[in-house]
């Protein structure tokens, strides 16, 4: 089994300047770095020991480079929008289940990668959905492709992301959801998760 599961971390080197923009427009790129590493290392961590192998996919070759990833399973990233480079990894792990995950979620547990591949045994798709709108997570099963429009003109980093994906999905399909997490981008959100983690 351990042979046919793999989780794939979509990832950046978490350098100054480069990670949460969004997020640094209202709290700085230094606080939004330190957020976005720290969530990365604990993301690692936790998903490093499990029923399947982790792989790290980074934005680039230099990315992949950086000592953060030193010891890892590191692919680089195809061209292309979001939807592009999801696609060429859903395609590169063909014949075998694959969950790919955001880096920048927080709360992302061994149990919620658990729980959508048990999902996967009897749905071609799972989705983690995000509480903005979007999703954290995505994965196929072993045997069916989700058609050749999947994940084309979606509106990415929008409130529409998880919905236009949904429609880009060929009919006859069997999708799954998981647990809804919450995707923090602005500082409304960081300053709601800050709340829920410093009680």
């Amino acid at each position: 089994m351990h042979n046919n599961r793999h989780v794939v971390i979509f990832a950046r080197a978490p350098c100054y300047g480069r990670v949460k923009r969004r997020l640094a427009k209202d709290i700085g790129n230094l606080r939004a770095c330190y957020f976005y590493r720290q969530n990365l290392i604990n993301l690692v961590q936790e998903l490093r020991v499990g029923n399947w192998h982790t792989h790290i996919s980074l934005a680039s070759a230099q990315d992949a480079k950086h000592p953060l990833f030193s010891g890892e399973s590191r692919l680089v990233q195809a061209e292309g929008d979001l939807g592009s480079r999801m696609r060429a990894v859903l395609q590169q792990f063909k014949n075998k289940k694959v969950i790919i995950v955001g880096s920048d979620i927080h709360g992302i547990s061994r149990s919620h990668i658990e729980a959508s591949f048990s999902a996967l045994n009897d749905h071609d798709l799972v989705f983690g959905p995000a509480f903005d709108g979007g999703f954290w997570l995505v994965g196929r099963g072993l045997l069916r492709s989700p058609g050749w429009r999947f994940m084309q003109d979606v509106r990415w980093s929008t409130q529409f992301a998880l919905n236009d994906t949904l429609e880009t999905i060929s009919n006859g399909y069997r999708v799954a959801q998981v647990t809804q997490l919450h995707d923090i981008d602005n500082g409304a959100s960081f300053d709601k998760f800050y709340r829920r983690t410093n009680r």
